[in-house]
């Protein structure tokens, strides 16, 4: 190990205790503060989630929308210069496929806060159509980039999709994605030790009790026995499909 490597791995510990120093000295001493704070945005949050839900819906919703209709637009106005066209239409496609995911994930955030108290029915209902579009949206893009991509394959509907649309990238698309998805798992890593510290420190005010860190800790668990076997398997030959 060089010692320029445990030098900065010294320094990247030094200044992240620091810092995680200095953030409990302020969660410690504004606690009546934050304590406050929360209580205030949290029972806005409830007495508002129908709100929020329906403004969220049709924002996110549009939005992926919109610029579903621009894919389609710059498709037919590129259909002829297939080396212009995935330049002017890629850019778009993963920001409106990101903004569909994006529904998702903020529709079951506010379902999940909104049956803390009780099983509410517009909420539901709002929830259920929202997942609903978000998932014909999801296969409608599928279904562009499979227009725009004749080689790419895969049934949305099947359960081994993601198999079967790798399978039809080429060498540079499956090491882009090989490549990414490695990144992906470094950055999560990341993510989830830095939400250990932060849940932890707000404990210090907040009664949030231990199933945050639980959750993270089975996440992480899963994470790195998963990879394990993977990597074990591809190691002696072994087919994963």
């Amino acid at each position: 190990m060089k010692k320029s490597s445990i030098i900065g791995f010294v320094l990247m510990l030094t200044v992240c205790g620091f810092c995680g120093g200095v953030l409990a000295v302020v969660i410690g001493l504004n606690d009546h503060s934050l304590a406050w704070l929360f209580e205030t945005v949290y029972n806005w949050l409830f007495s508002n989630i129908l709100a929020i839900q329906i403004v969220c819906f049709a924002l996110l919703f549009a939005g992926s929308l919109a610029i579903y209709l621009v894919c389609q637009r710059r498709r037919r106005l590129y259909a002829e210069d297939y080396d212009r066209i995935d330049a002017k239409i890629a850019p778009w496609l993963d920001i409106g496929i990101v903004i569909n995911s994006s529904l998702y994930i903020i529709m079951f955030v506010l379902f999940s806060l909104a049956v803390q108290t009780e099983i509410r029915g517009w909420e539901t209902l709002i929830f259920l159509i929202a997942c609903a579009c978000a998932f014909v949206m999801e296969i409608t893009y599928i279904r562009l980039v499979k227009n725009i991509y004749p080689k790419r394959k895969g049934d949305p509907l099947s359960i081994k999709f993601s198999e079967q649309w790798i399978d039809s990238c080429d060498e540079l698309e499956r090491k882009v994605t090989y490549i990414t998805s490695y990144k992906t798992l470094n950055a999560l890593r990341y993510v989830i030790l830095g939400l250990f510290v932060l849940f932890m420190l707000l404990g210090i005010t907040f009664p949030i009790g231990v199933l945050p860190q639980l959750v993270l800790a089975a996440i992480w668990l899963f994470i790195n026995v998963y990879t394990l076997v993977v990597s074990r398997k591809l190691s002696n030959g072994e087919n994963l499909e």
